[in-house]
């Protein structure tokens, strides 16, 4: 049994700049939706993705019900898209209401105007705590052009700063690496 305090975990972890993505789905006919802060590249060789949703969500019982969704890279000018979504809301298909989307193949709801979208299958589930990890494997990737990517990092949304050099390299970074960037808070 762990002795760790949850609000102990989540301050720390508020140090932690994580991703804003918009996971997406349908039941029913219905589309929901969920703001993930837990997305993460698994694998490449399949092409694996993977966020956490809450037991207690309806999200959950949504993908539950389906194997299909669709998790949507936001960009740091939709930062109030991502507050939209992470309202609590009394079901899960009422931030769709007054947002731009379409419905797509296999009746995934898509919203267009994000950096990119990751069609996925459900690949694995896994209970971890209060929580499921969603493991999906990528099938179809539509991405536009190149925006700088919405962050959480303590308890805000931010993008990314000016970029940081290594004083132990000597202005060079290291090979593949292009940027090292500071993050900067997105107005609200």
């Amino acid at each position: 049994m762990s002795r760790v305090k949850a609000e102990a975990l989540r301050g720390i972890m508020q140090h932690v700049a994580t991703p804003v993505t918009l996971v997406t789905s349908s039941m029913e006919g219905r589309p929901f939706g969920m703001v993930a802060g837990s997305f993460a590249s698994v694998s490449l060789m399949p092409p694996l993705v993977s966020f956490n949703v809450r037991h207690a969500s309806k999200m959950h019982e949504v993908l539950t019900a389906t194997t299909r969704f669709a998790v949507h890279l936001l960009r740091e000018d939709q930062a109030d898209l991502a507050r939209h979504f992470a309202t609590p809301y009394t079901d899960g298909w009422e931030p769709f209401l007054g947002i731009d989307y379409q419905m797509k193949e296999a009746h995934l709801p898509v919203l267009e105007e994000t950096a990119a979208v990751l069609y996925c299958t459900q690949y694995a589930t896994y209970d971890a705590g209060d929580h499921v990890i969603v493991v999906g494997e990528v099938t179809e990737i539509h991405a536009g052009p190149y925006h700088v990517p919405l962050l959480y990092y303590a308890g805000a949304y931010h993008g990314i700063g000016q970029a940081i050099r290594s004083p132990k390299r000597k202005g060079r970074l290291p090979v593949g690496i292009k940027h090292h960037y500071a993050l900067r808070p997105v107005a609200e």
